[in-house]
């Protein structure tokens, strides 16, 4: 115990660490990657790749060939009228392509695909390890700012354990334009609260270009916003005006530029203001209060199930969960107000995204997307309540040294080490498909155009 204890009390050894589980975070990764021929999630990776592609070919989406699938798909939305519940909710997957979506990740990613001649599916892997080494660094910067007066030891923990975020967040295993845009507006965090001025202009320039990659990020950075409002309001102190000016400011100019090209009736930049489906005009919800009971349950069990990973499987039940996650907001509520507010304006998010419908076959979905904000402060929340806790034994008990945090340690993580082996498995072998795209190739260049 004293050599663990002296061994994470160096600051040397948190770097070691971090490296460390970079190379871990990678290596499984490409475990993956050497057992597949597409990437993770082919239905998905073929729909960023060719909003990409159109994003340089055909952005505002006027070719031959894309019109006659708005007439296909709009074709069949007007027959399936009568059945909506399921007829018409595949080919919705299609009209995905119809609105130029993502801007600065199709950008990126259409730079490569055009200009430099890179495997399509090993430049997805590429993307992809960049973005596992975003989201610990991400995690690595919520650490330095939220847990700061821990000592290395406890911050080596929460390190660690954002190593299995992936249990909660499945859209981190894909590298989602989410994914990578949420993890940049979470670094800009770092410098935001930074009383140096040339670090705020990083700030304000990661916060800027990471809400250019997905529309999900304005609702990430509606918590931060709120937060910090909310902490100038109550407290008058000028740190948190200017924290919240950090978080502000970049969204209100994003949503100046956005609101000036959609009234000029250029429609692609980010997309916000034309991102409703027509499957979606069909279902049957006739009122915000249908939507949300369609959306609540789901969005309830979804939660729970996001923060499972968190506590001692054990005391995985439902009544267990909610109790530890609510003492940890108690505890945080007395020590850092800051985690507080942030814990209280997600779960308002979470609330209020229950009365958004996103489709009739994924009820409760928007929270998958709204927890790569949440979900990395619910984890500082209750590791914060579990240090406190092993604070409080060591004190009733005259001990110096952290046994029940390092038990409780081993016990969610030898666990959350099963489970994500078995994800890494899982997305091995699932939609392992062979990949055709020379065959595909061949038959467009001999059928097609001959």
């Amino acid at each position: 115990m004293k050599f663990i204890t002296n061994f994470f009390n160096k600051k040397i050894s948190f770097t070691y660490l971090f490296a460390l589980l970079i190379f871990i975070k990678i290596f499984s990764f490409y475990t993956i990657q050497e057992n597949r021929e597409l990437p993770i999630e082919p239905d998905d990776a073929y729909f960023y790749y060719a909003q990409a592609i159109l994003n340089y070919e055909d952005n505002l989406r006027e070719s031959r060939t894309l019109k006659s699938l708005k007439d296909i798909v709009f074709t069949t939305y007007e027959n399936e009228k009568s059945n909506i519940q399921q007829n018409v909710s595949e080919i919705g997957t299609i009209e995905r392509i119809f609105t130029p979506q993502y801007f600065l990740y199709s950008k990126i990613l259409g730079f490569f695909v055009k200009y430099l001649e890179i495997d399509k599916v090993k430049l997805w892997w590429m993307f992809n390890y960049i973005t596992q080494i975003l989201i610990l660094i991400s995690s690595l910067t919520l650490v330095q700012t939220y847990l700061k007066n821990e000592n290395y030891y406890q911050k080596c923990i929460v390190i660690f354990y954002s190593f299995f975020l992936v249990l909660s967040i499945k859209h981190h295993i894909s590298a989602t334009p989410l994914t990578l845009g949420s993890s940049l507006f979470l670094i800009s965090i770092y410098f935001v609260k930074s009383k140096n001025s040339i670090t705020k202009y990083i700030c304000y320039f990661l916060n800027f270009i990471s809400l250019h990659f997905h529309p999900g990020v304005f609702l990430i950075s509606c918590i931060f916003v709120g937060t910090y409002f909310t902490l100038f309001i109550f407290f008058k102190k000028k740190n948190y005006l200017n924290i919240f000016l950090g978080f502000a400011l970049p969204i209100l100019f994003a949503l100046i530029l956005e609101r000036f090209f959609y009234l000029i009736g250029y429609n692609s930049y980010l997309g916000l203001f034309e991102n409703t489906y027509t499957g979606q005009a069909f279902a049957k919800m006739n009122s915000l209060i249908d939507i949300f009971n369609f959306n609540y349950s789901s969005t309830k069990r979804i939660f729970f199930t996001m923060i499972s990973p968190l506590v001692p499987f054990m005391l995985n039940k439902k009544i267990f969960v909610l109790f530890i996650y609510f003492l940890s907001i108690l505890i945080v509520y007395k020590k850092n107000k800051e985690l507080f507010l942030l814990n209280c304006f997600s779960f308002i998010l979470i609330l209020l995204g229950c009365f958004y419908f996103v489709s009739i076959k994924h009820p409760g979905n928007l929270i998958y997307y709204t927890a790569q904000g949440f979900i990395p402060i619910i984890m500082l929340t209750i590791f914060n309540m579990y240090f406190f806790l092993n604070k409080k034994i060591n004190e009733k008990l005259n001990l110096k040294k952290p046994i029940f945090l390092t038990l409780i340690v081993l016990i969610i993580f030898s666990y959350n080490i099963s489970v994500y082996l078995k994800i890494i498995e899982k997305r091995t072998e699932r939609q392992n498909y062979e990949n055709i795209e020379n065959e595909i190739i061949k038959f467009k260049n001999d059928v097609i155009e001959n």
